[in-house]
């Protein structure tokens, strides 16, 4: 099933948890609200012994501002932490599903690829929560949409990777030169797909330009970008432009 453009924004903004799908937009919000701060107040306290729980919350606000690739030193410098703090703390998180950190893709020839983690939200209705954002601003200003798909799409490879049978790995890919691919897809067999993620409703060929380099230097063997139309659209026999629409 395709689902219109404007179910699918609703469906970032609502995320996947079940008590926060059946709720109002007002209701949603305190319930975000009470998720977020039960999980610093008892799980992290409780569950993992930490104690700064005032730059925890700081932490998860941070993260969820930024999509560049994870620097701890920088990350724990902006919240009063050491390094080493912030690692343990972002582990937490993670260990809590509520984010995921993705690890850099690196190969022989793919000298100048950068092996830092990208970290995504889990849901994206946390997500948006924590930017104080809804539907409704997303519909407003659709400059909002780009990062939140990313964070979607992400959120549902991870959902067919636990499910696959297949043994699966998800990587992104970022060139020194600032070239970057969303997600590598990558599986036991070594073969690998490059995912890229636009927000736009038209898709030119050279938006397949990364992806392309990749296929040359045999690092991936398809490419694929999840757009905001409304057709599949191919453009060889191995590069695919995919409505957002058809993955829910």
């Amino acid at each position: 099933m395709l689902l219109e453009l404007d179910q699918v924004i609703s469906a970032i903004a609502c995320g996947c948890y079940p008590e926060a799908i059946q709720c109002s937009a007002n209701h949603r919000t305190r319930w975000f609200s009470s998720y977020t701060d039960a999980i610093i107040r008892r799980d992290i306290r409780e569950v993992f012994q930490l104690q700064k729980l005032d730059e925890m919350a700081q932490l998860i606000k941070s993260l969820s501002s930024t999509s560049d690739a994870l620097n701890y030193a920088r990350l724990g410098k902006a919240i009063k932490m050491d390094s080493k703090s912030a690692h343990i703390y972002v582990a937490a998180l993670e260990n809590l599903y509520l984010v995921k950190r993705i690890p850099g893709w690196h190969r022989n020839e793919l000298k100048r690829a950068i092996k830092q983690a990208k970290v995504h939200f889990v849901d994206t209705g946390l997500l948006c929560f924590l930017r104080g954002i809804n539907a409704a601003a997303i519909k407003a200003d659709r400059n909002l949409m780009g990062s939140l798909m990313e964070a979607w799409v992400c959120s549902e490879l991870l959902k067919s990777i636990a499910i696959s049978d297949q043994d699966c790995q998800l990587f992104h890919y970022r060139h020194k030169s600032q070239r970057e691919v969303d997600f590598i897809l990558s599986g036991h067999n070594g073969q690998a797909t490059g995912i890229e993620v636009k927000a736009g409703m038209a898709i030119k060929k050279e938006m397949f330009a990364t992806l392309e380099m990749l296929m040359a230097t045999g690092s991936i063997k398809r490419g694929v970008i999840v757009y905001n139309g409304d057709r599949v659209l191919p453009f060889s026999d191995k590069l695919v432009a995919l409505p957002v629409g058809c993955l829910f």
